[in-house]
């Protein structure tokens, strides 16, 4: 394997899509560039490049290229980057970022980044971000992460984080908006809003939501095609009121017969990504149950809702003009 020493011979060496490395010094990789980062060197990473971070090398990824950290190695993954972080790496993940966590590594993962937490690596999910959490990992959920809890991981929920546990899992609660979905009876489960096998009424769910309540109305979010219909051909228009064509308040399934609502547009994303979001308001007295042990707690049904304007991904009103529906 050769050695860059310039970073004339950095691009040449990449232009060559084979590996070589680089031990000191700031590099800027990009395309198809192969590159193992030893000792103190720096690159950043964008395009389609890869990167092997070693010893204290530091990685900042962006865009599509995709890193594996080992020792105590530093990398900043932006966009749609893939970190693969061993032993005692750090990776902070950003935007859409993945990152596979091992051993003792440490993650700060934000925005709609995807951690999977294995071993003894320690997580800190913010924003939107979604972990799943094996082995003895541990990790602290905050803002409107979700993590889904498996073995024997330990999760600490705060804020309006939302966790699913599974097998011996540990999760303690921090807030009261912290929801906890009881998926196994061997779960450890403590604080917060513990939902398992119980039937909930839209109230409790609201309240296991953090979502306010004025006047018997709330504001929830659904994702849509980009002509404003649904999967099922339902349409959706700025200002009118929508009303499902199958509508049964006693169907026991929390899927089909009726219109479907999401507390966030992050948590309307699991559903559909690639259309777009409105939120609408909902009255209680239109909304079903939820089913104890519900497949899919992010969303609930509704008999009606009124349509009230396209939303950006932060559940914020999309201020374009001529975004209404037609």
């Amino acid at each position: 394997m050769k050695e860059a020493k310039t970073q004339q011979e950095f691009k040449e060496l990449s232009n060559l899509g084979e590996w070589f490395y680089v031990t000191q010094g700031k590099w800027a990789a990009r395309g198809s560039s192969h590159v193992v980062a030893w000792g103190s060197s720096h690159v950043v990473a964008r395009g389609n490049s890869r990167v092997v971070a070693r010893e204290s090398s530091h990685v900042e990824a962006w865009e599509n290229s995709r890193v594996v950290a080992r020792e105590s190695s530093y990398v900043e993954a932006w966009e749609n980057s893939h970190v693969e972080a061993w032993e005692s790496s750090h990776v902070v993940a950003r935007e859409s970022s993945y990152v596979e966590a091992w051993e003792s590594s440490h993650v700060e993962a934000w925005g709609d980044s995807h951690v999977v937490a294995r071993g003894s690596s320690y997580v800190e999910a913010w924003g939107s971000s979604h972990v799943e959490a094996w082995g003895s990992s541990h990790v602290v959920a905050r803002g409107n992460s979700r993590v889904v809890a498996r073995e024997s991981s330990y999760v600490e929920a705060w804020e309006s984080s939302h966790v699913e546990a599974w097998e011996r899992s540990y999760v303690e609660g921090h807030s009261p908006y912290t929801t906890i979905l009881a998926k196994s009876a061997a779960a450890l489960l403590s604080g917060g809003y513990i939902l398992g096998n119980k039937i909930l009424t839209s109230k409790e769910w609201l309240c296991a939501c953090s979502i306010p309540i004025k006047k018997g109305k709330v504001v929830l979010f659904k994702s849509l095609n980009k002509d404003w219909t649904t999967l099922h051909g339902v349409s959706y228009k700025v200002g009118e009121v929508t009303i499902a064509p199958d509508w049964d308040a006693s169907f026991g399934s929390e899927c089909g017969r009726g219109l479907h609502f999401s507390p966030t547009v992050a948590q309307a994303k699991i559903f559909r990504e690639d259309g777009i979001f409105v939120a609408c308001e909902v009255a209680i007295k239109d909304m079903a149950s939820l089913p104890a042990f519900a497949q899919y707690p992010d969303k609930i049904r509704a008999r009606a809702c009124k349509v009230l304007y396209q939303v950006n991904d932060e559940s914020k009103k999309q201020e374009k003009k001529g975004e209404k529906g037609k």
